[in-house]
């Protein structure tokens, strides 16, 4: 059976929409909604294949909002580069490793809970994102001197955060 052509405008415009969540091109349904509007979609079909598009083709982590911050509160975070030197798992622990992080002249001993997703022998040697001024904790009934930053996807796996060139331990980061 031959498609009429509002068949054919809207499978052109499902390719077109998939091609564009999956390249990450856009950002809003609206913005996208005059495009199709033009080639004779209706508003409602086109949030429901745009709904269906977007749990299908580009899964999203539901982030936690946490409260607002204002400009001033975030910049006492002080975030730089750090080198891990050393690296052991926490005895006793399942999920701790215990790194040893070169930051601008000093070490930090930092425990962190990424055993799952790295070796201890993988982590010697990263360059990663660290927070460098938290008042020191115990964990596991280990120091802790600052925090590893991590991001984690939609199925809870996580990735040290890094920088995309080249930098040295001790960089800060704004």
């Amino acid at each position: 059976k031959k498609k009429s052509k509002k068949e054919e405008k809207c499978d052109t415009s499902i390719e077109f929409l998939t091609f564009l969540l999956k390249n990450n091109f856009t950002k809003s349904i609206d913005g996208i909604c005059d495009f199709n509007i033009a080639l004779g979609i209706q508003r409602q079909s086109l949030y429901k294949i745009m709904t269906t598009a977007r749990k299908t083709v580009i899964p999203t982590v539901e982030a936690k909002i946490k409260t607002e911050i204002t400009i001033e509160e975030f910049d006492h975070m002080q975030l730089q580069m750090g080198e891990i030197l050393e690296c052991q798992p926490v005895e006793g622990s399942k999920k701790l490793l215990c790194s040893q992080v070169k930051v601008n002249g000093r070490t930090l001993q930092i425990v962190s809970g990424i055993k799952n997703f790295y070796s201890a022998e993988e982590m010697v040697g990263k360059k990663v994102v660290v927070i460098t001024n938290l008042k020191p904790t115990k964990l596991a009934g280990v120091l802790s001197e600052g925090m590893l930053l991590c991001a984690e996807d939609f199925d809870g796996n996580l990735a040290l955060l890094t920088a995309e060139k080249d930098m040295p331990a001790g960089a800060m980061i704004s």
